[in-house]
Parts: structure tokens; sequence; C-alpha cells
């Protein structure tokens, strides 16, 4: 990637889009609310753990029914951020591109 990590993309992406207060300061874009990242190999043991345990096949269906719910709400909160946020994504994308190529 002619020696641009990803991080310096990114930098160089808020550094692009950041708008400027009237003092010619920077200001950090706002951000939403974030909660702590689950360590997702913890995460998968506990279902691990849970689906072993399960005495019955209608337990195992029972988890595997809230996982599928889970996984279907972060599908479709994935795909309203996406649509929320398309154009910022493509301008990242071209700012990365030409970065990239230069």
């Amino acid at each position: 990637m002619n020696g641009v990590s990803g991080s310096q993309c990114r930098l160089r992406q808020l550094e692009h889009t950041t708008k400027m207060a009237d003092t010619g300061t920077p200001q950090r874009p706002a951000r939403g609310g974030k909660h702590p990242p689950k360590e997702s190999s913890g995460l998968l043991m506990s279902v691990i753990r849970t689906l072993s345990a399960s005495e019955s096949n209608e337990q195992r269906d029972r988890e595997k029914a809230r996982l599928e719910r889970e996984y279907h709400k972060s599908d479709q909160r994935l795909d309203q951020l996406i649509t929320t946020h398309d154009q910022s994504l493509k301008d990242v994308m071209q700012v990365c591109v030409l970065i990239y190529y230069s």
C-alpha cells in the first residue's frame, strides 16, 4: 500500500473531512455512544459452553433461535449504519484509493 498504513489513511481522511471552527482549530467529529466491545473469543466460548451444557435439544434450539435473532438485529443495524453514512463511506474509500496510488 505504498507504505501508508490504515491508521494513516484514516488520519488523512479525518483531516480532509474535519470541519474547521472560526478559530481555524480542527474539531473532532461527534461520535455516537459506544459500548465496550465484547471479546469475540470469549463470546464464542460462552456460546459453546451453553450449547454443550444444554441438556436437551429443545434448550439448544432456544439458544440457536436467540443467537439468530441477535444476528438478525446486528445485520439490520449494520445495514442502517451503511445507509446513513453512505456518502461518508464513499468519500473515505476514494481518499484511501488516492493515497494508495499516490
